[in-house]
């Protein structure tokens, strides 16, 4: 009787364990699929262009201060409120990279930043950092 109490205890702790360890499914594309809800959901204002100066320090290198908006939808298309220019932007699969196609703005850049409210891009050929804010 004693033995039959652990083997169901046993049996009862077993199924518990695969019923738990089952329903724990990793998501690969949960991260993914967060970067492109960060980069889609809203429009980010346009802060500055960076560049390092000869220390190797930030600096603003954008002498007009121009504001713009930027949208990127999630079907990678991307608009310039002000100017309604309308291109295509394109990430690659872990979102370290991102290449934008437009006549105003095109380039490959390395996402250094991207949350909710920050956006900063690393022109790849410029060297500058774009910073944009939501």
């Amino acid at each position: 009787m004693l033995f039959n109490y652990r083997l169901r205890s046993a049996l009862s702790l077993l199924l518990l364990s695969i019923a738990i360890f089952s329903s724990c499914k990793k998501d690969g594309n949960s991260s993914t699929s967060s970067k492109l809800a960060l980069l889609t959901s809203g429009t980010w204002t346009f802060v500055s262009y960076n560049k390092k100066n000869s220390a190797g320090q930030w600096v603003n290198d954008d002498p007009t201060s121009v504001t713009f908006y930027v949208t990127f939808n999630a079907n990678g298309t991307c608009t310039e409120t002000g100017s309604s220019t309308i291109g295509q932007w394109q990430a690659n699969a872990d979102f370290t990279t991102l290449t934008i196609t437009n006549s105003d703005a095109y380039g490959s850049f390395d996402v250094v930043t991207l949350t909710s409210s920050s956006l900063q891009l690393l022109n790849t050929v410029t060297g500058e950092l774009w910073i944009y804010t939501k």
